[in-house]
């Protein structure tokens, strides 16, 4: 899956060094107009911590990315790029000192091994004082935690087991999805269906007489669990990041997650009456909800 699968939740921000071109920098608390702008909010918390949540569209891990040249075509790019920038003056200014991350389990820190993009901490911290650093395409935890070393905690928010488990159920839904889209899309010609039929029937072990309302019924019934599935792991998920967030000693916290966690975080903090605002980077796309539309369309 390509998890698709990124928020990062942030306790306030600063601004300080960075790359934007705007000629005044932004006072603490507020998003540089260059980079974002805030989109929601949380209902009003107990003010034990502010909470600021980040839309953020990622990479898959195993998308390799040190052709700088040929990475920075990609369409993530300008997303990735303006949250490290801002990111990166809040952490440089003292202001932010934890964070906690998506898609690894303990701590990432110095001697880490964990690997995203092909990228870890010991390639990465070679960049550090390249003016290309922020455009570096690889975990943004990872590329804070290469450049701020003692001045950033960066917790993991995931299990592997979990994480796995939400790929393979996306996994799922895509392939599923697959074959109805083809079958809905061919099924006035017979002869062009013919194939996905074929090919959804050997899939989900179906009989080869299986007509093809019966292999599409097959197919809206696997689509559902699947969905089912994902929003099961989310929830998990989420809950986790929550639970390391209420654990944080710091009033002011990231909290790095995929867009799709949005809405299911937002309403986790607000059960837990913290505040919050959810912030939209520019180069945000959430292909992740029309992913979704797509799901609920052939499911219902």
């Amino acid at each position: 899956m390509q998890i698709p699968s990124t928020l990062i939740l942030m306790a306030t921000f600063l601004a300080g060094s960075g790359a934007s071109t705007a000629k005044t920098q932004p006072s603490a608390g507020q998003i540089d107009p260059l980079l974002g702008r805030v989109v929601a909010q949380c209902r009003k918390g107990n003010g034990e911590k502010a909470v600021w949540i980040f839309k953020q569209w990622h990479l898959a891990p195993s998308t390799m990315t040190q052709d700088q040249n040929a990475s920075g075509k990609l369409p993530q790019a300008k997303n990735q790029a303006a949250l490290y920038q801002q990111l990166d003056r809040w952490v440089s200014s003292g202001f932010l000192k934890e964070i906690i991350v998506e898609g690894c389990s303990g701590e990432l820190s110095q001697n880490s091994t964990t690997k995203f993009n092909g990228w870890d901490i010991s390639s990465l911290k070679k960049e550090t004082e390249k003016k290309s650093y922020a455009s570096i395409l690889s975990h943004i935890g990872l590329k804070l935690e290469a450049k701020h070393a003692d001045k950033i905690t960066t917790l993991c928010g995931d299990e592997d087991a979990l994480v796995k488990e939400a790929n393979l159920a996306f996994s799922d839904a895509r392939g599923t999805l697959g074959f109805l889209s083809r079958l809905d899309q061919h099924k006035n010609n017979p002869a062009r269906a013919q194939v996905y039929l074929e090919g959804a029937r050997e899939a989900f072990g179906l009989p080869k007489s299986a007509s093809y309302s019966e292999v599409e019924r097959r197919l809206k019934q696997e689509l559902k669990e699947a969905v089912t599935r994902i929003e099961a792991s989310s929830e998990k998920r989420n809950r986790l990041a929550i639970s390391k967030l209420k654990h944080a000693t710091s009033r002011n916290v990231a909290l790095l997650y995929g867009g799709s966690h949005g809405a299911g975080i937002k309403k986790l903090l607000e059960e837990e009456k913290l505040d919050c605002n959810i912030v939209e980077p520019i180069g945000y796309v959430d292909d992740e909800e029309e992913l979704f539309k797509k799901l609920n369309a052939f499911t219902k």
